[in-house]
């Protein structure tokens, strides 16, 4: 326990390497691995960066309390900071099922937007945004998220009707151009 909260002191004044240093010493002597295994995933997620590292930390968490909404939360996000959208949404699925704390129902539907926009599915997107909203009617980011896929379907929609028009334009010049050759020969055999 003293390994404990000497690297969350160290972790408090900005030393991560120490508080890491000590927490794996904990980690060595505690019989709570749980508790030792979210502190330093939460270190290296937050003060480290490494993602990988995170999610080992997290997984590791996870064999314990493998329902823990917060954990899996963290680690849905270290998966998505990572880049490993699929794994991303499927911890954050893991989320909404055990969790009845609607802030955190809120931003993980949030969350699930974002990675819906990464994976592509920007209609799935705009539900999860929908979503948040019914939860939480004062997100801006929600709110601005699903304005700017509103804009960015328009958008499309105006490529799309543009590429149409431009095909059209382009079939009417072939026929055209087809039909007036015609023309010009039959008045060319009409000369002779």
């Amino acid at each position: 326990s003293i390994y404990k909260n000497i690297g969350l002191c160290m972790k408090e004044i900005g030393n991560a390497d120490l508080a890491i240093k000590f927490l794996k010493r904990f980690e060595e002597v505690s019989p709570d691995k749980e508790d030792v295994y979210v502190y330093l995933a939460d270190l290296t997620y937050t003060d480290i960066k490494d993602n990988k590292k995170a999610i080992e930390y997290y997984e590791k968490a996870k064999e314990t309390d493998g329902n823990n909404a917060l954990i899996n939360y963290n680690l849905a996000n270290a998966y998505y900071r990572k880049g490993e959208y699929d794994k991303a949404m499927e911890t954050y699925k893991t989320v909404l099922n055990n969790t009845q704390d609607s802030n955190l129902k809120s931003v993980t539907l949030y969350n699930m937007g974002n990675t819906s926009y990464r994976n592509q599915d920007t209609d799935l997107a705009l539900d999860y945004y929908k979503e948040c909203l019914k939860i939480n009617s004062s997100d801006i980011y929600a709110k601005h998220n699903i304005e700017f896929l509103q804009q960015e379907q328009q958008q499309n929609k105006d490529n799309i009707n543009l590429d149409i028009l431009i095909l059209k334009v382009t079939i009417f010049k072939d026929i055209y151009n087809s039909e007036l050759k015609k023309i010009f020969k039959f008045l060319k055999k009409k000369e002779i």
